[in-house]
């Protein structure tokens, strides 16, 4: 009851069950067993050692390589009493045209309806695809991966080796998924996601480059927390701060005070910032100053967020912050170090700036580290170089020179 087409070609110790459908130019080489009921269309190749079991139907021009299973038994148990209980799986298997699928790789058939996978899918060896899956047209999986039950991939999707989907997850159309990774929740249309759990690629990336410095930054860190252990002990010399001066007094304070200033300050949070700089939320691009010393470099510490209020338009689908801000926010910093180098003003006017390079794109979740020094001054002239950072690379950097000026005193 076998119905077969023309030209096709079985080889020896091929098994083809009752009722089973094969169509034209299909080869069936030694070994292959195909379960009764299974259809299988025009100009297929199925290598040795092919097992196909019942309720599959295969379109035209499938590839099949040798070992594959297609059809067995789905995964499913369910726990009574401290037993596991098998779970019956009576659903099938539809693989549709032109897909290929490498050598010892096992589809598992549906629990009640059927396992898909779509036009033009591209499959390697040693792929596990559980019960209920369905994946989507012309999509790239490669050697080793593991695909649990009930998970839904979209088209184009590129799944690299050894990666592992938990179930009943979605995987957006054109997304990819980077080899090793492990991927326990949904994944977005045309996103590209790495790491175990899987993150966004840009964000592994970052964290990668972060792993091989953890011992020095332990170091570093051991070392700033017994410097700052050290001077939490004396402060009974420590100059008053600035907030505790009233805004009336700061002329006072700055002349009286400056060469105490200069001693004691090194570290400065957002709201001693603001008691130097006119600067306000949203142009205030100073978090914190982590080291000053007069007369010569500042560094100071800006975290990116998603919420700056630039990246609304700059640029939605793609955030980057404007260059023009990272070097305001060099200027920002200058004017804390002048104000700590003697300085006779608060507000930093660009006259002009020089050599200005933008080396790598400053995105939302970096930190951004700046290293400003002073070249030289006169009067209320100052000349400056700065370099931001990101991690220990380096990302823009700029000479410019500015005029501190006291703000504008309003009579009345």
């Amino acid at each position: 009851n076998v119905s077969i087409g023309e030209d096709v070609s079985v080889h020896q110790f091929a098994s083809i069950g009752d009722n089973a459908v094969i169509g034209s130019r299909v080869t069936i080489m030694p070994g292959v067993f195909i379960a009764g009921g299974v259809t299988i269309g025009d100009d297929c190749y199925l290598h040795p050692n092919v097992t196909i079991e019942e309720n599959v139907s295969i379109g035209d021009k499938v590839i099949i390589h040798a070992g594959t299973v297609i059809g067995a038994d789905g995964f499913g148990y369910v726990m009574e009493k401290g037993e596991h209980y098998k779970i019956p799986q009576v659903g099938g298997v539809i693989i549709r045209n032109n897909v290929e699928i490498g050598a010892n790789v096992t589809i598992d058939r549906a629990t009640t309806r059927n396992t898909i996978i779509g036009s033009g899918t591209k499959i390697d060896n040693l792929t596990q695809i559980a019960h209920n899956v369905t994946i989507g047209d012309h999509c790239i999986i490669v050697s080793q991966v593991g695909i649990s039950g009930s998970v839904e991939i979209g088209n184009r999707v590129i799944l690299a080796g050894q990666v592992g989907l938990r179930d009943h997850i979605k995987i957006g159309s054109r997304a990819i998924i980077g080899s090793q990774s492990g991927v326990g929740r949904d994944i977005p249309e045309g996103q590209v996601f790495s790491g175990s759990p899987a993150i966004p690629h840009s964000t592994w990336l970052r964290a990668q480059s972060i792993y091989s410095k953890l011992p020095d930054f332990v170091k570093r860190l051991t070392a700033l927390e017994k410097n700052i252990s050290g001077k939490s002990g004396n402060q009974t010399n420590a100059a008053p701060t600035k907030k505790s001066v009233d805004k009336s007094d700061k002329n006072n304070y700055t002349h009286s005070r400056n060469n105490d200033i200069r001693r004691d300050v090194q570290m400065m949070n957002t709201k001693e910032i603001q008691n130097i700089l006119p600067h306000r939320y949203p142009f205030l691009l100073v978090d914190r100053i982590i080291d000053i010393e007069p007369n010569s470099k500042a560094v100071a510490l800006k975290n990116v967020t998603i919420n700056e209020p630039f990246f609304q338009g700059h640029f939605p689908d793609n955030p980057i912050m404007p260059g023009v801000l990272i070097i305001e926010a060099m200027a920002q910093v200058s004017g804390v170090l002048s104000f700590h180098s003697g300085a006779k003003g608060d507000s930093v006017l660009f006259m002009s700036i020089e050599k200005a390079k933008f080396r790598k794109p400053v995105v939302p979740g970096d930190q951004l580290r700046f290293e400003v020094s002073i070249l030289q001054h006169r009067n209320a002239v100052w000349k400056f170089a700065g370099r931001a950072f990101v991690e220990d690379t380096l990302v823009a950097e700029a000479d410019f020179t500015a005029m501190i000026t006291e703000k504008e005193q309003k009579n009345g």
